[in-house]
This record gives C-alpha cells, sequence and structure tokens, in this order.
C-alpha cells in the first residue's frame, strides 16, 4: 500500500496519510508571501481566469462543485488508554483509513514548540524566490521534482490549487543544504515515529487479515 504522509500547519491539527513504514515522506505546505517568491499563477492559469468569467452559467462548470467535508479527526493519545478505549480509537482509525485514505490527528506527541521552530524554517524556505526553488535540486539540494505549486490538471478555477509545496522524502534528510530545516525535519520525524509505526503496524495487521479472509472466501 503506497502512501504518504502531510504535514501541514492547520492550528493543533496534522493531517496524516496513512503511512507506510518502509518509505514515509511528507510536505510543506504554505501559500506564497512575496511577490519575488510567488509562483506565476496568474500568468499560467490566465486562461482558466478567463474562462471563468464566461462559463458561471456553464452545466461542466457546475460539474466541479464539490461538497464540503469535515475530515475525520482522531485523538491519538486515545491509543494509551485501556485496551476498550485503544480498540475503538483503532476502530476509528481503520474505518478512516478505508473510507477517505487519510485523517486528521490531535495528541499525537509533537510540541507546539516544535511545530513553530519547524514553520519558521518552513517560511524561510517559501520566501525564497521562484527561480531558485524551481531549481530545488542545485539552490536547496532538495530531490529534482519536489517543488510543486498550483495544479496542472485543472481545467477550471475551483480546480486550481492556490498553494505551493515541497515534497521532501526523509531519507533525503542528510542531503538538504539549510542546517536548521535538517535538524527540525528530522526531529519531527524521530518525535512521530512512535505513533507512525503504532498505526501502520495497526492497519497491517487489519488490512492484511481482511485481504487473507476475502481471499479464503473466493
Amino acid at each position: 500500500m503506497k502512501t504518504r504522509i502531510t504535514f501541514s500547519s492547520n492550528g493543533n491539527k496534522e493531517n496524516l496519510l496513512c503511512p507506510n513504514p518502509s518509505s514515509v515522506p511528507f510536505s510543506l505546505i504554505t501559500t506564497p508571501l512575496h511577490m519575488d517568491s510567488d509562483p506565476p499563477l496568474l500568468e499560467t492559469y490566465k486562461t482558466l481566469f478567463a474562462n471563468s468569467n464566461t462559463s458561471s452559467n456553464n452545466h461542466d462548470h457546475r460539474l466541479v462543485t464539490v461538497e464540503e467535508r469535515h475530515l475525520p479527526l482522531i485523538d491519538l493519545s486515545r491509543l494509551s488508554h485501556n485496551e476498550a478505549e485503544k480498540e475503538r480509537c483503532q476502530k476509528e482509525i481503520a474505518r478512516a483509513a478505508r473510507q477517505w485514505g487519510f485523517f486528521q490527528v490531535v495528541n499525537h506527541g509533537i510540541s507546539m514548540e516544535l511545530l513553530e521552530m519547524l514553520r519558521e524554517e518552513q517560511v524561510r524556505v517559501f520566501k525564497q524566490p521562484f527561480h531558485h526553488k524551481c531549481r530545488e535540486d542545485k539552490f536547496l539540494n532538495f530531490s529534482a521534482g519536489s517543488y510543486r505549486w498550483g495544479t496542472p490538471t485543472s481545467y477550471f478555477l475551483r480546480q486550481l490549487s492556490w498553494s505551493e509545496a515541497f515534497h521532501i522524502p526523509v531519507n533525503d534528510i542528510s542531503r538538504y543544504v539549510l542546517i536548521n530545516l535538517r535538524f527540525f525535519i528530522f526531529l519531527f520525524f524521530l518525535t512521530i515515529s512512535l505513533s507512525l509505526h503504532l498505526i501502520a503496524s495497526f492497519l497491517f495487521d487489519k488490512f492484511s487479515k481482511t485481504n487473507s479472509n476475502q481471499e479464503l472466501k473466493s
């Protein structure tokens, strides 16, 4: 099961995709802060803006309207409670993984101080000029292709993501030029790894048994 963790600042909530313990990347996500660091969204997607003014009543335009739903919110501290509460929490995780593929977590064991320090380093990265971020493998020594912005596959304005992101594999940490960023990412990963291991082990056991039962029935 290929999965990805996504870390994004959102109050006290951290979004989490069903983890694969053998390969755990995560993303630093923010909105552009300065004009010289902004991706050229307006220029690149000008056709979408032009079309949005003439297609507001178009049937195809209405098709992209998505109903807002709240993602499952899991309190990970319940995994250390009594067996009954732990089992209820595990069932909620399994249900969220099956129905959504990802969920939000609270009480994940990561201090707000660490999250704030990581966010400060995150902001420094995204303040860099756009042409530097596009050369992430040369300028930041990130993996080539890790920097992403906008939505290349969007056909309508509502599909456009007004954000930029670095998708950073944890096994690349030692390569990073920015020492503080490297340190805080590594510290973040160490802190959350225990929770991820517990969740990953449970999900692997849960879904491997489910698949085995299905194979036996077939």
